[in-house]
């Protein structure tokens, strides 16, 4: 990036950087870093009117990105032909690839809820179906009704006092699928005045070839 001005890099890195600072009750100076990606969500969801058009759908209020994930296998969303073959794909699937990546820098860099159904949508970009399209609209439904939500951290302990924390947790043969399992990660600088996030990951166990 050729310039000195942080605002420009924010900008260009799609995630404005806001520091704050308030007190503790044991009156320590406790510096905050907000991450604000609200204009490239609003991005994300232009995109995705964009390229849907007419498949897109009204955008509703939701409370979460999940769809049920068993529609990914049931009879009514994934019928064969009568001739034994797969019916056509999703609508959406020419243009899933292009929203999801695009979806998947905000995951990534400063919006931690959304990785789970980015990721799992992105394994389905070759084998997209008809509940695909309807798990990326309640995902675009989800992230336009989260727009005002922020990543923070937080520092106000000597460096003594603060440790490296990773939390981590696993469902157990989540895929309906596949049966794979599906890891999330956490991992911050942690004390008594202390959470920095360092980085976080949602990802499925790979299939180990038999011997």
């Amino acid at each position: 990036i050729d310039t000195d001005d942080p605002k420009d890099a924010d900008r260009f890195l799609g995630c404005v950087h806001r520091p704050h600072e308030t007190k503790s009750q044991e009156g320590k100076t406790i510096r905050w870093m907000e991450y604000d990606m609200e204009e490239f969500l609003v991005s994300c969801v232009e995109k995705y009117k964009e390229l849907a058009g007419k498949y897109g759908g009204k955008l509703r209020y939701v409370d979460t990105p999940f769809l049920d994930e068993t529609v990914l296998t049931r009879p009514e969303t994934n019928r064969k032909a009568e001739d034994g073959k797969e019916e056509p794909a999703g609508e959406l699937k020419p243009i899933a690839a292009r929203i999801l990546m695009k979806i998947l820098y905000a995951a990534r860099v400063a919006r931690y809820d959304l990785l789970r159904i980015t990721n799992l949508l992105a394994a389905y970009v070759t084998k997209w179906t008809a509940a695909c399209d309807k798990m990326l609209h309640r995902l675009v439904c989800y992230i336009n009704s989260s727009l005002k939500y922020r990543m923070f951290s937080k520092v106000g302990d000597r460096i003594e006092d603060v440790n490296i924390a990773l939390w981590s947790d696993a469902d157990f043969a989540g895929c309906q699928q596949t049966a794979r399992s599906t890891s999330g990660v956490f991992f911050a600088l942690s004390g008594p005045n202390t959470r920095f996030v360092l980085s976080a990951c949602s990802k499925r166990t790979r299939i180990r070839p038999s011997p």
